[in-house]
């Protein structure tokens, strides 16, 4: 343990942590949306690890030495599922979003290497630039939709469906619903608690589960050339993977592939506009292009 991090050792009879300052850290709240930088700047500066008394109480870790550490002793600080205080969920979501499903980043090592390997090795240079044809055909697609409006809504518009499409694209669904998929995971975070927009992205996000569920007995009884068809070819420790595990994955990359992706696409896009000389310079110059993506 990092010297000055004696907040992080675990009691020796293995129960709750007794030390570090009570911290006012809040997450969920409209003061952490307004200034997220400055809210988590104060509490760093409050705290290298403190405890927050809301939702039922957690830690709350600060500083990068201290979060290296932390994810590098899965033993203390384990990414599993932990029993919630009763009225709470775990991750602070309700137990609905997604059943009981287990998700890839609730998986300690060694298994969650295992399976990040898999998603690693479909998402490789090579397996990408693969689908570079399907991009340019699909964002061809979505700016054909807005272009004579002479404005768009970066995320709405182009970038979470782009990437929603692709996404389905690769996992070898079907795009005729590609609506549905991109608006699921960005409304049910994208919106405040309790409002009807995020209401309808957890009924969404419950529908896509569903979608996975369906996907994999259907490449179980005919399989495809798709990448849902290859995990369901895999082996893990001599084994195949279990459909259980393959919805997993799919589910997976249905949240990166549609609201993570198509949130930092959309990102860029704000910056290159905010900042016109660096757009100039990848047009003058797209050896750039890589290192900038």
């Amino acid at each position: 343990v990092p010297t000055d991090t004696i907040n992080t050792i675990p009691p020796q009879d293995g129960g709750a942590f007794t030390r570090g300052p009570v911290i006012d850290f809040d997450h969920h709240s409209h003061e952490y949306w307004l200034d997220i930088d400055g809210y988590v700047d104060r509490a760093r500066h409050t705290a290298r690890v403190g405890w927050s008394p809301h939702h039922g109480g957690f830690w709350v870790v600060t500083r990068a030495e201290e979060v290296k550490w932390a994810a590098q002793h899965p033993e203390i600080f384990s990414s599993g599922r932990a029993n919630a205080p009763e009225g709470h969920s775990n991750l602070n979501i309700p137990p609905s979003f997604v059943g009981r499903r287990e998700l890839l980043e609730e998986l300690d090592p060694p298994e969650h290497g295992k399976y990040r390997g898999l998603v690693n090795v479909t998402l490789a240079p090579r397996q990408v630039k693969e689908l570079a044809p399907n991009a340019r055909q699909w964002v061809t697609f979505l700016i054909d939709r807005f272009i004579e409006r002479g404005e768009c809504d970066f995320v709405n518009d182009l970038t979470s469906p782009a990437s929603a499409l692709l996404t389905l694209d690769l996992l070898g669904f079907p795009t005729d619903e590609w609506e549905r998929y991109s608006g699921s995971f960005h409304k049910s975070i994208g919106y405040p608690d309790g409002s009807p927009e995020r209401l309808e992205g957890y009924q969404l996000v419950q529908w896509v589960n569903q979608q996975c569920v369906d996907m994999v007995a259907a490449r179980v009884a005919q399989p495809t050339d798709d990448a849902t068809s290859r995990f369901l070819a895999w082996q893990v420790d001599g084994e195949p993977i279990s459909p259980e595990r393959v919805e997993m994955l799919l589910f997976h990359f249905m949240g990166g592939g549609t609201e993570t992706t198509g949130s930092l696409t959309a990102s860029v896009l704000k910056y290159l506009a905010e900042h016109p000389e660096d757009r100039q310079r990848l047009i003058d110059e797209p050896e750039l292009l890589d290192s900038a993506t």
